[in-house]
Order: C-alpha cells, then sequence, then structure tokens
C-alpha cells in the first residue's frame, strides 16, 4: 500500500509522461481523490 508519508516509488530524475509532455510544451495536472485512501474494504452489498 502506498501512503501520503510512504518513500516515491519513482525516482525523480527519471521522465515520465508528464514531464515529456511538459517538455513538449503541454501543460499538466494531477486531479484525484486523494482523501478517499488506497485501503478499501470490499462491500458485497454493492451492486458494482
Amino acid at each position: 500500500m502506498i501512503g501520503a508519508h510512504e518513500p516515491e516509488i519513482i525516482e525523480r530524475d527519471r521522465e515520465i509522461v508528464a514531464t515529456m509532455l511538459q517538455n513538449q510544451g503541454y501543460n499538466t495536472a494531477c486531479i484525484g481523490k486523494w482523501h478517499l485512501g488506497v485501503n478499501f474494504a470490499k462491500n458485497d452489498s454493492t451492486n458494482h
């Protein structure tokens, strides 16, 4: 599990898609629902 205070999993100097696009003049952003966390309990009562 990756938490907010865990070490980074991608080296800072490694080029990723976002940095490649930024180098080509694009603006990038990261949007997510971080407050939900990454450790979800399975709920069998839902229909999805």
